[in-house]
């Protein structure tokens, strides 16, 4: 769906979402989810990371019609996330998948919307998220039925790197003062 790319960082992203206005069963929500969620979005996110790797050249234009070389830059971090947003029905079983090891693609992270919202609250920088899903990689990848993602956001605002996750550290993600109004970058400007 869409990509970011910052210097040598590239986010792939995959949205899915449901229509709220028709009729859907647990049934057809897990279904709808392993189909387009799980096999459709892994297809897309290896397609887009075949397209970097086949194409020289990746010329995109901007709204102001400056051309960018995309592959100009030297990406040396590649975060593939797939996002969605499922209607009520959904089973519970489905929330607990938030990741996929692909042998194409390597790690890609699941996360259902309300959590990816929870996480650009939290961290607000795109470096700071980038970091985050490094580490959220390497958690799950130890602990890969952990399911609390608010405990793994809480554990790496309190630098736990090395520990097992704990629900106790959702604590820390309750505790952070992101009053974003109150931070004024145009006094750092003057001068």
């Amino acid at each position: 769906d869409h990509v970011i790319l910052i210097d040598d960082l590239l986010i792939i992203f995959q949205f899915k979402e449901r229509s709220q206005s028709e009729e859907y069963t647990p049934t057809t929500e897990k279904r709808w989810f392993q189909n387009k969620v799980l096999n459709k979005s892994k297809k897309q996110i290896r397609n887009t990371l075949n397209y970097f790797e086949k194409n020289e050249r990746i010329e995109l234009i901007n709204q102001r019609n400056h051309k960018f070389d995309i592959k100009g830059n030297n990406i040396s971090i590649i975060v593939k996330l797939i996002i969605y947003e499922p209607s009520e029905f959904l089973p519970k079983e489905c929330y607990s998948i938030n990741h996929y090891i692909s042998r194409n693609c390597g790690f890609i992270h699941i996360l259902h919307v309300n959590d990816y919202q929870n996480i650009c609250n939290t961290f607000i920088t795109p470096t700071e998220i980038a970091q985050y899903f490094e580490f959220r990689e390497r958690i799950l990848k130890q602990y890969p039925d952990w399911a609390d993602e608010k405990s793994i956001a809480g554990q790496f605002i309190a630098g736990e790197f090395d520990s097992a996750p704990k629900v106790r550290f959702s604590e820390y993600v309750d505790s952070l003062d992101n009053d974003i109004n109150n931070f004024d970058i145009f006094s750092f400007l003057e001068g």
